[in-house]
């Protein structure tokens, strides 16, 4: 039991040591794309606007939400790093840890969706199958990594001999 008490706050150190740095990654990334989200639209008349996809309007408007939501996650995020209580270190480390993933995540999706949206429409079918088949295999390797984590290498307490 002492082991595993050493094992949380070991890795309740390592979170809070890297939180603020993800945060702030996150949200000056968000800006950024805001930045070239808007840039965009003011382009110089003298070079020619890339092609457009006929909904155009939509993916920039979800692209706009996941630029602003990546924002929010990742101030909230630094904000409950702050503000969060001592005693609960536990719960505070978990808070911390999905936070930071769908904080980053925001950002990482709104810039591909950045990128596909330059994109020529008749391209588009291959870069939506290659995101598909990128994020299909990071879902795998990360199911692969939290079964052999949970199920395997945990000992088997339930067994009775």
């Amino acid at each position: 039991m002492a082991r595993d008490d050493d094992d949380d706050d070991a890795d309740a150190k390592r979170v809070s040591k890297s939180v603020q740095t993800v945060s702030l990654f996150a949200a000056s990334a968000s800006l950024l794309l805001f930045a070239n989200l808007t840039a965009a639209g003011k382009a110089p008349t003298t070079t020619p606007p890339p092609p457009r996809l006929p909904a155009g309007g939509a993916l920039y408007s979800v692209n706009l939400a996941l630029i602003c939501l990546g924002l929010l996650t990742s101030l909230a995020l630094s904000i409950f790093s702050i503000l969060a209580p001592a005693a609960r270190k536990l719960a505070v480390t978990k808070v911390q840890k999905r936070g930071m993933v769908m904080a980053v995540a925001f950002v990482l999706v709104s810039f591909l969706l950045r990128i596909s949206m330059m994109l020529p429409a008749a391209s588009l079918e291959w870069v939506f199958l290659l995101i598909f088949l990128v994020f299909a295999c990071a879902e795998a390797a990360y199911l692969s990594l939290v079964y052999t984590r949970h199920v395997v290498d945990e000992p088997k307490a339930h067994v009775r001999v």
